[in-house]
């Protein structure tokens, strides 16, 4: 764009010196808009990955673990989370916390799905979400504070979800059924 102005400054500029016949000047400028729509054009078109998954989507289509495999990679990520505390990390991701649990990221992400039903986000909420729970009830932090530090957009966030899953937790021990559901996150 800045190369662009440089150019009509400079054919203005020629213009006015009567350097360059006003037809042509027309159409220069026109050209050289259209080129640089074609340009702009193609330069967004382009496929990029700023930040590229760490899954391996033909192995997550068809896994093909056991279910040993499966509960070990989910408890050695259930242990990591705890020792590392992990969850009060703001903007962990999956690729940093498979690499601490020296777990495969597909691997983890298809035991989160097959054995909690929920994905690794909701997996990590889970473990923030306990330890909200833990600070509010046994002090007198605001909510707003702990919204802040677990890395929750807003305080009404946090209450919402909060509120949804206490809510989960009492009707699954009501029912006895300690699986999750997808709606919970």
């Amino acid at each position: 764009m800045i190369t662009l102005a440089f150019c009509a400054v400079v054919i203005i500029l020629l213009v006015a010196f009567n350097l360059l016949p006003l037809g042509s000047w027309l159409q220069i400028m026109q050209f050289c808009y259209y080129l640089m729509f074609i340009g702009l054009s193609l330069i967004l078109m382009e496929k990029r990955r700023y930040a590229p998954s760490p899954l391996d989507y033909a192995r997550l289509s068809e896994p093909d673990y056991s279910e040993q495999q499966l509960h070990d990679a989910l408890t050695r990520a259930e242990n990591v989370m705890l020792k590392l505390k992990a969850y009060k990390k703001i903007g962990l991701r999956l690729k940093e916390f498979a690499r601490a649990a020296d777990v495969d990221p597909t691997l983890l992400a298809i035991a989160t799905r097959t054995l909690l039903k929920r994905n690794f986000r909701a997996f990590v909420y889970h473990y923030r979400l306990e330890y909200a729970k833990k600070i509010l009830m046994r002090s007198d932090v605001r909510v707003t504070d702990v919204a802040r530090r677990l890395g929750f957009d807003s305080e009404r966030f946090l209450s919402e979800i909060f509120v949804k899953y206490v809510h989960k937790m009492a009707q699954d021990d009501k029912t006895g059924d300690k699986q999750d559901s997808d709606n919970l996150f």
